[in-house]
């Protein structure tokens, strides 16, 4: 199975990390985002176990570094609410999906590929939709 190969590979470089004079939990966190693309709460507390660590000191090494603070964030989202794709009160939706899921929900005035329907671009990939329950329906499929 995939998720047990990446804890032994996981294991492993904690094991390097831990056999040395100084212990390095910025690179076991940044295997975690080479190889998974995310560093899951699942992941996180594992890691703290495993290094004898408290959870959110390694969150506050999450949060100082830029590639696992994006990471640490499953996806993220751009809303264009631009004058072709931001019609009716996408505003209030985009609020209302906000308080549903737990990832960046920014919006952008242009994502470069306005025609006849509206877009979102999730982690770097298009998605058109039809109307707000198609759009709701796609950000909560992420979940």
């Amino acid at each position: 199975m995939e998720d047990d190969k990446f804890y032994e590979e996981l294991n492993q470089v904690i094991d390097e990390v831990n056999s040395g004079l100084k212990r390095d939990d910025y690179k076991v966190l940044s295997f975690v985002v080479d190889r998974k693309g995310y560093i899951s709460d699942e992941i996180l507390r594992y890691i703290a176990e495993k290094l004898g660590t408290f959870d959110f000191l390694l969150e506050k090494i999450v949060e100082y570094y830029p590639k696992l603070a994006k990471a640490r964030k499953k996806h993220y989202i751009e809303i264009c609410v631009g004058k072709n794709c931001g019609r009716g009160n996408l505003n209030n939706i985009i609020d209302e999906i906000r308080t549903v899921v737990d990832y960046p929900v920014v919006e952008r005035v242009c994502l470069g590929v306005c025609s006849t329907q509206p877009a979102i671009k999730v982690d770097g990939k298009i998605f058109r939709y039809e109307n707000f329950d198609e759009l709701k329906r796609i950000l909560l499929e992420l979940k």
